[in-house]
């Protein structure tokens, strides 16, 4: 059987398309970026470019994800994707901690 609906979101009982939960040119005014998962050039290459262009000004991204692609852009850390959690869990901690320090 061949899955024919790769990359299909269904929308039923939501609203009628995913939503980032804030506009895309908010994407420069944030600290840190966390993205599980997506391979950003290719699965949203608009947000992509936002982002790049965000770490130019200061912008921390953490990536996790299984690896092998190239994002053309600073990553503050990549975790590979075996043991999620902890990793997450690391990933939200850390800037707290950094606050603190500094």
């Amino acid at each position: 059987q061949i899955e024919s609906r790769l990359r299909q979101t269904d929308t039923r009982g939501s609203a009628a398309l995913p939503w980032l939960g804030m506009p895309i040119a908010k994407l420069g005014e944030l600290k840190r970026v966390l993205v599980i998962g997506s391979h950003l050039r290719k699965d949203l290459p608009l947000i992509a470019a936002r982002v790049r262009t965000a770490t130019k000004q200061g912008l921390k991204v953490y990536r996790l994800d299984a690896g092998g692609n190239d994002w053309l852009m600073p990553i503050a850390a990549h975790l590979k994707s075996n043991d999620c959690a902890s990793k997450i869990h690391f990933i939200a901690i850390r800037p707290c901690c950094e606050e603190r320090i500094s």
